[in-house]
Formats: structure tokens, C-alpha cells, sequence
């Protein structure tokens, strides 16, 4: 039913699209973010965008100053490797009143803005629900015996500081 494919955890958004289409299993790693994202701390934070009210039929969103951000523009980046990332910007409304125009503008007096990844959020969504269920939840709890002590120790006794190696041209080499 679910297969445990060894990949790294900071898995990002290509290598889950490419276990998806390529290796015909669900990927049961979570996302960096997604611990934290479980805790109360992170949930009762209304600082952060995933907090916020979303109004779907007016794509806009409301932070916790009442300050509205509105569709504002689409953009793609490219990375290194080729990968394209669709993002969708949203800006804050302009205000008037002081209070709201100190929450609405940055230090340099520009309207805030913020993007969103729709790509990944549904992949985050996708993650989440996968890891909620309790069959998949006895796999995941596997690799912490299985796979990540032996990483860890390797690394922290071989001085690993950090290595990165992104996208599926530079694995193959």
C-alpha cells in the first residue's frame, strides 16, 4: 500500500513531482516546514501566512492587523537546474488611517506583498492528508529507526556542514 522511498527530508517540490510520476509510489516525507507546522506554537502564530483567513471567491487574504492583501500578479522563477516555480503575488491594500498604514507598507514605505506557491501548497495538502492517515503513519515511523540515526551519525562524525545537490541531472552524475 505505501512504499518508504529513502530520499532526503528537505525533499523539495521537483523531487516530489518526479517520485510521483517516475516511481509510481507516494513519497512519505514530510516537508521541511511540516513538524514545526503541527506544533501549537507555530498554529497560534498569526504572523504567519498559513494562518491567515483565505477567502477563496475573492482571492485575498486577511492578516491578523485586518490588513487585506489582493490578487496583484502571476510570476514563474527558474532555478539552476531548469525547474520552473509558478508563483501567484498578492499586495496589501493601501490604507489611510495610521495604524493601518503602518501594517499595510514596509519600513521603506512599499506596500507589503507576499507570494504563494499554489504548486506546493497542494503538494504540502497532498503530504499532510498522506501523513495523517494511521497506516501511513506506522511506515513513516520506521525511518526514524531505520534510516535517520545512521545519517546523523555519519554526518556528525565526518564533519558534514552542509552538502546540496538539487535536481535530477546532478543526482545522476
Amino acid at each position: 500500500m505505501f512504499t518508504l522511498r529513502r530520499m532526503p527530508v528537505t525533499a523539495a517540490s521537483q523531487t516530489m513531482t518526479m517520485c510521483l510520476k517516475t516511481c509510481f509510489s507516494i513519497p512519505l516525507i514530510p516537508y521541511t516546514m511540516y513538524l514545526k507546522e503541527l506544533s501549537r506554537r507555530y498554529r497560534n502564530d498569526m504572523t504567519k501566512r498559513q494562518n491567515w483567513l483565505y477567502e477563496e471567491a475573492l482571492d485575498r487574504y486577511t492578516d491578523n492587523h485586518g490588513i487585506r492583501f489582493y490578487h496583484k500578479s502571476e510570476y514563474d522563477r527558474h532555478d539552476k537546474v531548469g525547474y520552473t516555480r509558478h508563483f501567484i503575488a498578492y499586495q496589501a491594500e493601501q490604507r489611510d488611517d495610521p495604524e493601518g498604514y503602518h501594517w499595510s507598507t514596509t519600513r521603506a514605505g512599499r506596500q507589503r506583498q507576499i507570494s504563494v506557491n499554489p504548486h506546493w501548497e497542494k503538494q504540502k495538502a497532498f503530504i499532510r492528508s498522506q501523513l495523517d492517515d494511521e497506516a501511513a503513519k506506522t511506515v513513516f515511523a520506521q525511518r526514524k529507526i531505520e534510516v535517520e540515526p545512521v545519517f546523523g551519525n555519519l554526518k556528525a562524525n565526518l564533519d558534514f556542514h552542509r552538502a546540496s545537490v538539487r535536481g535530477l541531472p546532478a543526482v545522476s552524475q
